[in-house]
């Protein structure tokens, strides 16, 4: 298994489930990397950078509401999940004790959790911007 990039797919690629991300964020691609080594063995899922070639022409076939959205995509049995609902279900891709918690977040109601999700999104691209003044 190969560790997902910017331009790269990892995981399984015959997966018909894949995690659409954004490859040029270092926390984004830091879950990924956690993701990919406790998948479960036969739970398929494969990995896509949101900016790499397959993942602008596969985006592109989504609906408008989907390609709009700067954020996570997970596609789960053909259906496209964003931000917290993306994020918590690709818990039930992993081997245990990982998909024990999508009960508990799922309880969290979805405005709120999409709240966090936003909160830490904007957060993690101030944090890049910060870097790259840096650099």
């Amino acid at each position: 298994m190969t560790t997902a990039t910017t331009d790269e797919i990892a995981g399984d690629p015959d997966s018909l489930n894949v995690l659409y991300f954004d490859g040029n964020c270092a926390l984004c691609s830091g879950a990924v990397r956690f993701l990919e080594r406790r998948l479960h063995p036969s739970r398929k899922l494969r990995f896509v950078g949101l900016t790499s070639s397959a993942g602008i022409a596969e985006v592109a076939t989504m609906p408008e509401k989907i390609r709009k959205v700067d954020s996570v995509i997970l596609l789960r049995n053909g259906k496209p999940y964003i931000r917290s609902a993306a994020a918590i279900r690709s818990l039930l891709h992993l081997r245990q004790p990982w998909p024990t918690l999508f009960p508990i977040f799922w309880l969290v109601p979805l405005p709120i959790r999409d709240i966090g999700y936003i909160i830490v999104a904007k957060l993690r691209h101030n944090l890049q911007a910060r870097k790259m003044r840096r650099s």
